[in-house]
């Protein structure tokens, strides 16, 4: 017989203020069973479990996340970059769960994202220090996802760290711009 396969895939957005989850499960003979997604958001320790519909896409934002309490859309905040862990389980301390890890790095490709345009628009191609860190720092998220793919957490936070050092001497770069 079959067993189940529990699965999620994060699907990439440039709203700062969400984060879609997608199931991506085999549920078989767990269809109709209620269905849960622990969340813990980076900078918390403890976790936040909302129902999680199979088979849809679920989208988090800081309302839902307990981040904030908007009225509106127009309330909502910027997610936080980081790691984050979520818990896909039928059952709390259930077999048919599986833990995954997350680096959503947002906030930080809009920063950037804004380096670039003022790169451009200030003629700044010659300045190849700046143009050398930023390469380098692509390069250091790239490395952090992919320890985020085979599961080392902690390494991934570190390069994750050490790019926002980078970004901020970035920022401060001579031909940053105003």
């Amino acid at each position: 017989m079959f067993k189940p396969t529990l699965n999620i895939e994060f699907i990439p957005t440039y709203d700062s203020r969400v984060l879609l989850v997608s199931d991506a499960s085999v549920w078989l003979h767990l269809e109709e069973e209620q269905t849960f997604l622990g969340i813990t958001t980076p900078g918390r320790t403890n976790r936040l479990v909302v129902p999680f519909t199979k088979g849809k896409i679920t989208s988090l934002n800081s309302n839902n996340l307990e981040l904030t309490c908007a009225e509106s859309e127009a309330g909502l905040i910027s997610l936080p970059d980081g790691v984050y862990k979520f818990d896909l389980f039928v059952c709390d301390g259930d077999k048919f769960s599986e833990s995954f890890y997350y680096l959503r790095t947002v906030n930080l490709q809009t920063r950037l994202d804004n380096f670039l345009i003022k790169q451009t628009i200030n003629n700044c191609d010659d300045n190849t220090a700046c143009i050398d860190k930023y390469f380098k720092m692509q390069l250091l998220i790239d490395a952090a996802h992919a320890h985020v793919r085979e599961g080392n957490v902690k390494r991934a936070a570190y390069h994750y760290q050490e790019v926002l050092e980078m970004m901020d001497e970035l920022e401060n770069c001579g031909c940053y711009g105003k």
